[in-house]
């Protein structure tokens, strides 16, 4: 397992977050979110990969998310969701 690790360590070069460039454009500027929010069971949780233990799942990596501006669709633009406010109820959650 720490051979597996250590290669995807030395690759971490070939994404987005390693080269901060899209491989789609080459462009450099980005949108870097790094905490995702998942809804579950009426609460917000991070978004993570979970491993189960003897009394609870434990969180063992969190997502990260990059976007590319110049890949972004024109005419639109991020949205920022507010958990306090009420769900707007679109198909975009």
């Amino acid at each position: 397992m720490r051979a597996q690790l250590d290669t995807l360590t030395t690759t971490r070069g070939w994404t987005m977050a390693g080269q901060v460039r899209c491989p789609g454009c080459g462009g450099r500027k980005l949108l870097h979110v790094t905490k995702v929010l998942d809804r579950a069971q009426g609460s917000s949780k991070t978004l993570a990969i979970a491993q189960k233990g003897a009394f609870r799942e434990r969180s063992i990596g969190e997502f990260q998310v990059y976007i590319c501006r110049g890949c972004w669709p024109s005419g639109t633009s991020p949205i920022c969701r507010d958990g306090s406010a009420p769900d707007p109820g679109d198909p975009y959650r």
